[in-house]
């Protein structure tokens, strides 16, 4: 579980680590004073005694000790990259877990905190972390100096001051572009993110110049304050280097006046001239690297700003596998303080094995109650239990393999499909083949270029939209959850499709397995046991499906009226032109002004055109009209001025217009509305098998367009 003081406990772990190699810094530091020794002693013994013996031992003790140093130097430089990389192994999946855990809060992290991360083990395991560790031992070499002669210790400290200032002039110019640089990086990685994740939508809407020009706004940022540092480290450094320089100079005058006046040798001469010059470059190389350094700070308080702000989930006791019953207790979620909440007060209670309908208008919160359900939000007040234990008991490691859930929008993991199904785990070929099957895409499967072992993701096969959505569904169902969460599962399947999904919910059902279904075609319902409708962010209706529906839709249970004896229906000539015990015309039908009903209307055997259809002034009625068996179109159908049904309406055995549909003036029915069998087109809209949305109830609406897809506005969605 993240801590929100996980960076720190890692780091102090590695101390130990650091600890080596600040020894190894000390012992290359040490092995540095062979080069100003041997010149020392080269100037002030080999010369003066011409002692070649003596030259060639110094020689190979140098030698040796150079390359012991460089032996340390690269130890230190690996183990240096191992703290990196250690840093990273240990706190990476950790991080992921948190970013992964934020994408459903109001402050997603993304994918910035990974970045951070390898920038963190770039700095550490690079080579701009050395002067770090050797420029503590300037004062060390100072004091060497002083040894040597206290007016070239003195020298050493003032040069070594100026450099320090300079270091911290630099850290004051760089830290606050720096900041800047790094928050407009991470704004223009997100929109470039973006880009690519909709790619598809920016080449077809020719979105490109758009979403560069926004692009280049957060990258132009980042480069300006950038140059605007690495103008001022420039400037900086160039001083520094300066300084470096005419220290040494100095210092090389001095000594040669300590020798002329007697109060120091030659070789002291060279050897301070060389010790000055390590003593300062530590410095120098940390001020070009300080830039490094405050990204690589910057990028660790992030890290940390990450864990801190992650919800902390502390280790509880395993439960009991859930049985499927969800109990919402006056749930209220509210995304922002100062916005208002999205759920208000909610209480339901599913019982396990039940299969439970959500509709509504859009934007009434169906979608976020159902996520309340499994946890993949938290309540802002109230609770969401299963089986009595709050969900906050629940890790969602734990939880997870009891829920099933198919999002709206389904992406597939890189992988192979039979990962994906089996859930990105080691697939077992049975349960995976199980879960494809009893999702109904097992054929589909085999069908794919390599079957159950087809690529998928990136790189991989692209799947359509409805393949996805029922490879996800086998995802779903994989290894028996108990409650089963599907956020709108038809939206991409045909006919074929929406009706092998009806299946697997039945077969589900019989699995005693919960089953939630956000909807927005009443087709997928059809196995539901109870209906809740969503309004506003509150629980508008909950109840038995058909009950619901009755509601909803305004229809009774009530049998449709028979038709009257044909002895009693006046000859209406050309339209009725079906069977003998065929089609029926009742009085008042077309009996508005210039009213017509054209060949082929209502010509299906037992069809009927009741008093009132089509009784507007100037209604047409035409051809292919109520032409399926016993189609009916009751009073009030078609009735206002100018309304027009055009071929295909109610064209299916037993479809059915109830009366005020297309009352108002100017109303048209599209060819294919409510052309399904047993499809019932009432005043607030189309019902049927293959239909897309329940009608609003409200009243007839004028100039109101009923398309074979759809029916009035403001519906439940």
């Amino acid at each position: 579980m993240a801590e929100s003081n996980r960076p720190g406990q890692i780091l102090n772990s590695l101390k130990s680590w650091l600890f080596i190699a600040a020894f190894f810094s000390f012992c290359i530091n040490i092995l540095v004073l062979v080069s100003p020794l041997y010149s020392y002693q080269v100037f002030d013994r080999v010369l003066s005694s011409s002692h070649l013996d003596t030259l060639l031992y110094l020689t190979f003790a140098a030698c040796f000790a150079f390359m012991v140093m460089s032996l340390i130097d690269s130890l230190r430089t690996c183990l240096l990259t191992r703290v990196g990389t250690r840093f990273e192994r240990e706190i990476a999946p950790e991080l992921v877990k948190v970013a992964v855990d934020s994408a459903t809060t109001t402050t997603p992290l993304g994918t910035q905190p990974l970045r951070e991360l390898t920038q963190i083990r770039n700095f550490v395991g690079g080579p701009l972390i050395a002067p770090l560790f050797d420029a503590p031992w300037t004062p060390f070499f100072t004091i060497v100096l002083w040894l040597v002669h206290p007016w070239l210790g003195m020298m050493t400290l003032f040069f070594a001051v100026v450099l320090l200032g300079l270091a911290l002039a630099n850290h004051r110019m760089q830290r606050v572009p720096s900041m800047a640089a790094t928050a407009h990086l991470a704004s223009a990685y997100r929109l470039a993110e973006s880009a690519v994740r909709h790619a598809e939508t920016v080449q077809a809407m020719g979105l490109f110049p758009n979403i560069m020009a926004r692009w280049r706004a957060s990258a132009e940022g980042a480069l300006q304050v950038q140059e605007q540092a690495a103008d001022r480290g420039a400037v900086i450094n160039g001083i520094s280097k300066f300084v470096r320089l005419v220290a040494q100079i100095l210092v090389l005058g001095l000594g040669a006046y300590l020798v002329l006046t007697g109060q120091m040798s030659s070789g002291g001469m060279i050897a301070g001239s060389m010790i000055l010059a390590r003593a300062l470059m530590p410095v120098e190389q940390s001020i070009s690297a300080w830039r490094q350094f405050i990204s690589a700070k910057q990028a660790f308080q992030t890290i940390k700003a990450a864990f801190e702000a992650a919800p902390q989930i502390k280790s509880r006791t395993k439960l009991p596998a859930p049985s499927g019953r969800i109990e919402l207790e006056r749930v209220v979620f509210q995304p922002h303080p100062n916005f208002p909440p999205i759920i208000k007060g909610a209480s339901l209670v599913i019982n396990p094995g039940e299969m439970l309908g959500v509709i509504g208008p859009s934007a009434s919160g169906k979608t976020t109650i159902c996520k309340l359900m499994i946890g993949i939000l938290k309540p802002t007040a109230g609770s969401v239990r299963f089986d009595g234990a709050d969900l906050a008991q629940w890790p969602h490691e734990d939880l997870g393999p009891y829920v099933g859930y198919l999002p709206q929008l389904v992406e597939l993991f890189t992988g192979t499909v039979a990962e994906n199904i089996a859930r990105m785990g080691a697939p077992d070929p049975h349960k995976v083949v199980e879960a494809a099957k009893l999702a109904g895409v097992h054929d589909l499967i085999l069908r794919l270029p390599a079957g159950y072992d087809t690529p998928v993701g990136e790189g991989g096969v692209q799947l359509s939209g409805g393949q996805r959505q029922r490879v996800g569904l086998a995802r779903a169902v994989f290894g028996h959850p108990r409650i089963l969460l599907l956020d709108e599962p038809n939206a991409n399947l045909d006919a074929e499709g929406e009706t092998v999904l009806i299946n697997s919910l039945e077969k589900l059902k019989q699995n005693g397995i919960t089953i939630i279904v956000v909807a927005h075609r009443p087709v997928i319902l059809t196995p539901a046991d109870r209906l809740m409708v969503m309004s506003e962010g509150q629980i508008a209706m909950v109840g038995p499906r058909d009950e619901v529906m009755a509601k909803l839709t305004g229809a009774t249970a009530t049998p449709a009226p028979a038709p009257a004896p044909a002895s009693m229906q006046p000859p209406i000539p050309g339209p009725m032109s079906g069977p003998s015990s065929g089609p029926m015309g009742a009085p008042g039908v077309a009996s508005g002004p210039g009213s017509i009903l054209t060949p082929g209307v209502a010509s299906g055997p037992g069809s009927m055109l009741t008093p009132g259809v089509a009784s507007g002034p100037g209604s047409i009625l035409t051809p292919g009209v109520a032409s399926g068996p016993g189609a009916m179109l009751t009073p009030g159908v078609a009735s206002g001025p100018g309304s027009i049904l055009t071929p295909g309406v109610a064209s299916g055995p037993g479809a059915m217009l109830t009366p005020g549909v297309a009352s108002g003036p100017g109303s048209i029915l599209t060819p294919g509305a409510a052309s399904g069998s047993g499809a019932i087109m009432t005043p607030t809209g189309a019902l049927r098998p293959a239909a897309n949305s329940f009608g609003a109830a409200g009243k007839p609406i004028p100039n109101t367009i009923f398309h074979a897809q759809g029916g009035l506005g403001n519906g439940f969605s």
